[in-house]
């Protein structure tokens, strides 16, 4: 496979010079968003589902998405029991353009 870097971003993916998701692993096959939203702040609030479909031969053992200006509180697996799984925003490589790449990781457990 080949990677592509963006030497002004520093963004790297195998598709996606824009993204530092790892969009080669799997796809999203079902969002669902329910949003308070707060015309005063300017601010919304409320919770995303997402649904993942492993496109690797292998297990994924964690996620990257994108992310731009996000307080996030918690992630947890629906198919799991809402079990509240790991996550972090890797600010070392937030930028302007890209946002922060958030890592989910699944806390030992796998999407396969």
């Amino acid at each position: 496979q080949h990677t592509h870097t963006n030497p002004i971003m520093e963004a790297t993916t195998t598709t996606d010079p824009s993204s530092y998701s790892n969009i080669c692993d799997f796809i999203t096959t079902h969002i669902d968003i329910n949003w308070t939203v707060n015309f005063t702040t300017k601010t919304l609030k409320g919770k995303a589902v997402l649904q993942f479909k492993n496109i690797t031969a292998s297990p994924l053992s964690e996620i990257t998405l994108d992310s731009k200006g996000l307080a996030i509180s918690s992630v947890s697996r629906q198919d799991l029991d809402n079990q509240s799984v790991s996550f972090k925003l890797d600010t070392t490589k937030t930028s302007v353009t890209f946002g922060t790449p958030l890592i989910v990781s699944f806390n030992g457990s796998q999407i396969v």
